[in-house]
């Protein structure tokens, strides 16, 4: 983690701070999809989506500071509709993703 003296964090790795597309390019969000597509953390992401739910009001917010292609913003907007739900991330093929895989958290 990149703290700077003055005590904020910089979430741009140094090797991506001059970079036209930092982060994941679409060759790894597709695989991650895919990946995701196979079920495999379905029942993690769901039981995680249970839990804030539970613990947040309806209209409460969350963010998802790296949200890659939106897998987990997706299950959560499933199990609980009623919160208000954002994701943001340093990739622009992730935020693409995203937006085209979740039309209604665009």
């Amino acid at each position: 983690m990149d703290v700077a003296r003055e005590g904020y964090v910089n979430l741009v790795t140094a090797q991506a701070k001059k970079s036209k597309d930092p982060g994941y390019n679409v060759q790894l969000m597709q695989s991650r999809h895919a990946f995701f597509g196979t079920g495999g953390y379905e029942p993690a992401a769901r039981a995680i989506a249970e839990l804030m739910s539970t613990a947040l009001p309806a209209g409460g917010r969350v963010l998802d500071a790296g949200c890659g292609e939106g897998y987990y913003l997706r299950v959560l907007r499933e199990v609980a509709p009623g919160l208000d739900i954002v994701g943001t991330d340093l990739s622009r093929s992730g935020m693409r993703m995203a937006a085209r895989l979740d039309p209604a958290g665009a």
